[in-house]
């Protein structure tokens, strides 16, 4: 058996200060929260699921779904759009 040394790197990039104050600026008062689907199998009943206990948390919180044509690519320029137009926060999830 051999044995190596293993080197752990933050997959984590360090958040400039500009989007820090971004966010820090929506902490509050928040209206609308969007879930974006991978299409994995399970991925839509998990977000609902999740979506549901947040709408009896927060009732007046709007909720959108949005879901990329497919799990192999990122989300398209369109996505990414109507994402920053419609909603604040954002959850993006697999289902596996």
């Amino acid at each position: 058996m051999s044995v190596g040394t293993w080197t752990l790197i933050d997959p984590v990039a360090p958040i400039d200060t500009e989007q820090r104050a971004g966010a820090q600026a929506t902490q509050g008062k928040i209206t609308s929260l969007g879930f974006l689907s991978n299409r994995k199998p399970n991925t839509a009943e998990l977000q609902s699921a999740l979506a549901k206990r947040v709408s009896a948390a927060y009732p007046g919180l709007r909720i959108v779904f949005f879901e990329k044509e497919s799990s192999a690519h990122g989300a398209g320029e369109d996505i990414i759009t109507s994402v920053m137009k419609e909603v604040e926060l954002l959850v993006n999830g697999t289902g596996d």
